[in-house]
This record gives C-alpha cells, sequence and structure tokens, in this order.
C-alpha cells in the first residue's frame, strides 16, 4: 500500500469565451509534489464540448489538436515544476481556449490511481453517487446470509422509495422484527474527505426520511447501512456511526456482519 501523501489537483476546461464564464470539463491535472508526479488526463474525444456548446463548439479537431499541444507542454515542463508556486504561475500562463481551474488539494494514496478517479469522477461520465460496498465485504455478507440459520428470514433486492425526496433504490436484503429493515451496501471509498461526509450525509438525511414516514403497505421502516471503507480508519467509522444514529439509522461496519446476522436471527419473523 503507496503511504498517502498531499496532492494538488486542477479540473481542465474548454473555454471559448472567457468573458461568458462557461467551460466544459476536458481533463484533469494531477501534481504530488512527495511523488514527483504531475501529469494530465484528457478526452480524447470531444462529445462533452459538443453538447455543453452545440452549434457554438468550435473547431473540434483544432481543440483535439490543442488539447494534444498542452498535455504535451506540461510532460516536457514537468521536471522543473516540483513546488506548488511554480506550477500555479506556469498554469496561469495559458491564454488560449483550455484553462485550468484553482488547485484543490487531495489526499493520496496512489497518484495513477487517482488521476483516473478523478478523471471518471469529473471528465468521464456520470459521477457514482451511490458508490457500493467493496467486493470483499460483499461476498463476505452474501455468503453469510445465504446459509441456512438466516436466508428464510430475508428479502432480497427490496425496491424503496425514500418519502418526500421520491428517490427509488433496491435494498440488498430486509427483514421484518416490528419495522422492515431495509439493509443497503454502501462503499465509503472516497479519497476526499468532502466526498465522503458528503455521501455520508446525503444518506443518513434519506434514512431520517424512511424512519419518520411509515410506507402505507409495510408500515414502519428502518435503514441499515454495512459501510465497507478505503482503509481501516476507527475515527472514520465512529464519525459514521454518530451520524447515522442521530438520524435513526442503524450502521455496521463490514466487519461486523456477524453481529447483523446474529440480530437477524434472534429477531426477525
Amino acid at each position: 500500500m503507496h503511504r498517502a501523501t498531499t496532492g494538488y489537483f486542477s479540473v481542465i476546461q474548454y473555454c471559448p469565451n472567457r468573458s461568458r464564464l462557461e467551460a466544459a470539463n476536458v481533463g484533469v491535472l494531477l501534481f504530488v509534489p512527495g511523488a514527483g508526479y504531475l501529469k494530465t488526463r484528457f478526452a480524447t474525444g470531444n462529445d462533452r464540448i459538443r453538447r455543453f456548446f452545440s452549434d457554438e463548439a468550435g473547431d473540434l479537431e483544432q481543440i483535439k489538436i490543442t488539447k494534444g499541444m498542452v498535455a504535451k507542454r506540461l510532460e516536457v515542463e514537468a521536471p522543473g515544476l516540483t513546488e506548488l508556486p511554480a506550477l500555479e504561475h506556469f498554469l496561469s500562463l495559458f491564454a488560449n481556449e483550455i484553462v485550468f481551474s484553482r488547485l484543490r488539494s487531495v489526499r493520496v494514496e496512489n497518484p495513477e490511481a487517482e488521476l483516473n478517479q478523478l478523471f471518471k469522477e469529473l471528465v468521464g461520465g456520470r459521477r457514482q453517487r451511490d458508490p457500493r460496498a467493496t467486493p470483499p465485504a460483499l461476498s463476505r455478507l452474501h455468503s453469510r446470509f445465504n446459509m441456512p440459520d438466516i436466508a428464510p428470514k430475508l428479502r432480497r433486492d427490496v425496491p424503496v422509495k425514500v418519502p418526500v425526496l421520491g428517490k427509488e433504490f433496491n435494498a440488498d436484503y430486509a427483514y421484518q422484527n416490528g419495522r422492515l429493515n431495509l439493509i443497503q451496501l454502501k462503499g465509503f471509498a472516497q479519497s476526499r474527505d468532502c466526498d465522503w461526509l458528503n455521501e455520508v450525509c446525503k444518506t443518513a438525511a434519506e434514512g431520517r426520511l424512511l424512519f419518520l414516514h411509515p410506507d402505507a403497505d409495510r408500515g414502519a421502516q428502518q435503514l441499515v447501512i454495512v459501510g465497507a471503507f478505503r482503509e481501516t480508519n476507527d475515527d472514520r467509522q465512529n464519525r459514521v456511526g454518530e451520524l447515522f444514529k442521530e438520524h435513526d439509522v442503524i450502521f455496521y461496519p463490514e466487519t461486523k456482519v456477524d453481529q447483523l446476522a446474529q440480530q437477524i436471527i434472534q429477531t426477525a419473523h
């Protein structure tokens, strides 16, 4: 595992008219001083520009050439850009349609993986707003819940509609013990604190609404979250647990799946 360090990222944008402050994300830059890492990743196509600007997109072939030139120039200059102020000054010199957002800090363990993740979230497609648990957690929970002592007590793939918000999702499992407990597996694998905290807050709010508004057919409901984390972090898990408790959401870290299984065996009917 790589040792975590501080990096800085910038969103690379296509902005044909800077006075209008309209831009389409076309790439990402990641700078990790402690690792001597400075790289960019650009979208190979111009679909986002075409969708954003339509007839005002400009010469898409020329835009492709410009992106390549910018990437090459940064590659050439990278060995001399070892300090944050030098990089900030260098990026400010770009005067064409390609602009760089203000550099923002990010916690980095694996620079190449982080660059790919940033690109996926900010440029490469729809961001996953409902991340799932990591495969080991999924595998362990599914194996346990398929055992004969617990499988008959569970419902699977249960459709849920969040009151007030109207959001719909399928709970991985559910069991009845006076309330319908909706078990959802969540992966809190985001590297930036603001990202995983936003996900926790959103989930907590949905759980609170489910708790406060009984379903017309099912009656009282409660959200049960099994959380899988990017790394062992007791402080983060405790903070998640406290926030969920305040919103009437039951929380089990992935390491306590057996405790959840025991609770279901003892109380489900």
